[in-house]
């Protein structure tokens, strides 16, 4: 007769076999070191990953409304630039401002790229100021986000032909 032979399991190396030895975790006696993580290790991981994933996330967000932001203003600007280049090229010494303003009306949409433009023209006048130089003002207005925004660009441009200014 053959006598039936109890199963041979593969023998752990000594630092994985419980304290009792045989398989691992069977016969833990008290105090020796647990073998995974707790329900309250796991929760409190979980919960400091999650914070910092909000964290990021909302640094994210912030980032993208930055950029919107600084993209509104640099194309308002080309903007702005677009109605400085029209202005400087109607300016001549014989024309006053009221002038260009209505030339300039004729000549640029009312809308450019999603922006309302206003223009304020006039010769500044007074002490420390030319007589032909002139003060140039573009208010772009534009809505963002359900809400209007606004952005003012100034400058002082010169005639393109001065008369007497070839002389010295």
């Amino acid at each position: 007769m053959i006598a039936a032979r109890a199963p041979r399991f593969p023998q752990a190396p000594p630092a994985l076999l419980g304290a009792a030895g045989g398989r691992p975790g069977r016969g833990r006696r008290r105090g020796a070191e647990p073998w995974g993580f707790s329900l309250i290790e796991v929760l409190i991981a979980m919960l400091v990953l999650s914070l910092g994933a909000a964290s990021i996330l909302s640094l994210f967000a912030a980032g993208a409304s930055t950029h919107r932001r600084a993209m509104d203003r640099m194309n308002s600007a080309l903007v702005a630039e677009e109605v400085f280049a029209a202005v400087q090229a109607l300016y001549t010494a014989e024309r006053t401002p009221d002038a260009i303003l209505d030339e300039l009306k004729k000549r640029l949409p009312e809308e450019i790229s999603g922006y309302q433009h206003e223009e304020t023209i006039y010769h500044p006048g007074g002490e420390g100021w030319a007589e032909h130089e002139l003060y140039v003002k573009v208010a772009l207005r534009w809505v963002q986000g359900g809400s209007d925004r606004v952005e003012a660009f100034h400058t002082v441009l010169l005639p393109r032909h001065v008369p007497g200014a070839d002389r010295k």
